[in-house]
């Protein structure tokens, strides 16, 4: 894959003219558009190669916003998976992945980074910014075979991936 050159704004940020000119289509941008309003959306900013390809709405005004960690890591995934940074069926084990105090069990570092993704490792650990009040017994469900709503999987995927 060629690897393209990448800008980042300093304090202000470029804007790109004509979405056509890096790949991107006005027409659907404008499709975009109506279904963000549709949805009664805020604001939509869409960035690419560190330039603002389209803004809609106010961008700038900060909003309250609750678990989008999980949709935001799931793009950022796709495009590492598409790089070939990583695979789904990789167990947490092949590129070292554990916890501090407790270390994983060996049957714990058997759950794939998919098993993560979708929030069935198996692994029961307290996490930052979790209610542990209704985790699971550790050790109580295989990896892959039960779906529980972990942010140990979701701090784990941050963690080591970026």
């Amino acid at each position: 894959m060629m690897q393209q050159n990448r800008e980042y704004p300093d304090a202000t940020w470029e804007y790109i003219s004509s979405p056509e000119d890096v790949g991107w289509s006005t027409q659907q941008l404008h499709i975009a558009r109506e279904r963000a309003q549709a949805a009664s959306s805020a604001a939509v900013l869409v960035i690419t190669d560190g330039k603002i390809l389209f803004e809609w709405g106010d961008s700038a005004r900060r909003l309250p916003c609750h678990s989008i960690r999980k949709s935001l890591l799931s793009s950022l995934f796709g495009q590492a998976l598409h790089e070939g940074k990583f695979h789904l069926t990789q167990t947490l084990e092949e590129p070292g992945i554990d916890d501090n105090e407790p270390i994983l069990t060996s049957r714990e570092k058997q759950a794939t980074i998919a098993d993560l993704l979708k929030a069935r490792s198996g692994v029961y650990h307290h996490a930052a910014g979790q209610s542990n009040k209704h985790l699971p017994e550790r050790g109580s469900h295989e990896p892959g075979s039960f779906w529980h709503y972990n942010n140990w999987d979701c701090n784990m995927s941050v963690m080591n991936f970026w």
